[in-house]
């Protein structure tokens, strides 16, 4: 955008089941972090119970309603917890976490099935990962949950270099207590300069990171224990 900055970016937001359901727009120095929601976008709660309102402050789920499919085909388990009846309106629940933000923009906060239980709170390991890729010296960074005794399960956090992994490491452990407090902050880091490191991890096009559960399994990397805090 600081090289281009003629051009107009549009971000969509969808999938499969709903369509296209909503997009966001930046240009020069206006950048949006939501989407603003097509025809038959909706945010149901948490508990499947109701549609969040505008500023409501509740983590619910991104669905639609109106023109979507019937169901999965020879599949009415996956189809009745996919296409659930709510309030009398049949919706498409997409599997993403989101919020209303107060002006009915949609705020995403990423998949539910990449969410980690530390500590009693419910983390995104997309933000946690979103933050820890702002250093120039790491390429990429991906953070996943393990087993933990005191926390129930603790964030793990792997940075793909692009210099010396020792100054990856000590940089993201410094974002990650200057960001996180307690048990949203990674207990350990993982740095790699070699591309062996990451061979079980694959991006798909739109960004998506195929392979989390095994890229911290057998490789050579350097682990740095982060202090504990409260």
């Amino acid at each position: 955008m600081e090289l281009l900055p003629q051009i107009t970016l549009i971000n969509g937001y969808g999938s499969s089941e709903t369509g296209n359901m909503g997009f966001g727009r930046s240009h020069g120095d206006t950048r949006t972090d939501t989407f603003t929601l097509r025809e038959g976008g909706l945010v149901l709660s948490e508990d499947y119970s109701h549609f969040l309102a505008p500023g409501e402050q509740e983590v619910g789920w991104a669905a639609r309603e109106g023109r979507i499919p019937l169901g999965y085909f020879n599949d009415p388990d996956a189809t009745h917890k996919t296409f659930p009846e709510v309030a009398g309106k049949r919706v498409v629940i997409s599997g993403d976490r989101a919020g209303l933000e107060s002006d009915g923009t949609l705020r995403l906060f990423g998949r539910d099935s990449l969410v980690v239980n530390t500590g009693g709170e419910k983390v995104f390991v997309e933000e946690v990962e979103e933050v820890l890729r702002a250093t120039q010296r790491s390429a990429d960074a991906l953070v996943v949950g393990r087993p933990s005794e005191r926390w129930g399960e603790e964030l793990v956090a792997s940075s793909k270099c692009v210099t010396e992994p020792t100054s990856v490491t000590s940089r993201c452990t410094h974002i990650a207590r200057r960001s996180w407090r307690g048990s949203r902050r990674p207990r350990s880091s993982f740095s790699s300069t070699g591309s062996s490191a990451w061979a079980t991890v694959r991006r798909l096009p739109l960004g998506e990171a195929r392979g989390r559960g095994q890229f911290c399994e057998g490789f050579e990397m350097t682990e740095t224990p982060t202090k504990s805090g409260h």
